[in-house]
């Protein structure tokens, strides 16, 4: 691919991921966390940052997916709607930097949701974001237990 999002496990960057079209799906899903993407400046690692160009555009025509049971996608705590079902899940791990807090909330999350009968859906962008100034190396740095130890954490999950 082209891009991907902070999180994804690294030997999984040029992997193909099987997704539901929400909208054409033929049996309802019961989706309590529901996650935008952003345009402009999207949530990418800093690996992608410090090797490709922004800004980015997604469609926002684009339908609402659904990753089937078994296939994590990394999730953050920006622009994420939470239904008040799912309130348990905005707890954040502590022992990890704030780069990787979120996301590993997310895969948690995701198992949790399948368990339970739910999925985590990513829609189309609805924001536009503008970053501060960040250090591309600093947050490199901070993300390093995810390039290392994310494939790992969902093999675990699965």
């Amino acid at each position: 691919p082209t891009m991907w999002p902070r999180g994804i496990p690294l030997e999984d960057i040029k992997r193909k991921i099987p997704f539901h079209d929400v909208a054409k799906s033929t049996n309802p899903l019961r989706i309590p966390i529901q996650q935008a993407l952003a345009d402009h400046d999207p949530d990418v690692d800093a690996m992608f940052r410090l090797t490709r160009s922004l800004p980015i555009y997604f469609d926002r025509a684009a339908r609402p997916v659904a990753f089937p049971e078994g296939t994590f996608s990394p999730t953050n705590s920006q622009n994420t709607l939470v239904h008040k079902s799912a309130f348990w899940s905005t707890l954040l791990p502590v022992t990890v930097s704030p780069r990787v807090t979120d996301i590993w909330r997310g895969f948690w999350n995701q198992r949790i949701l399948w368990d339970m009968g739910g999925r985590l859906a990513f829609l189309p962008p609805t924001v536009f974001t503008e970053r501060t100034p960040q250090s591309y190396m600093s947050n490199f740095r901070a993300e390093v237990q995810l390039y290392e130890q994310s494939g790992a954490m969902l093999r675990f999950l699965r």
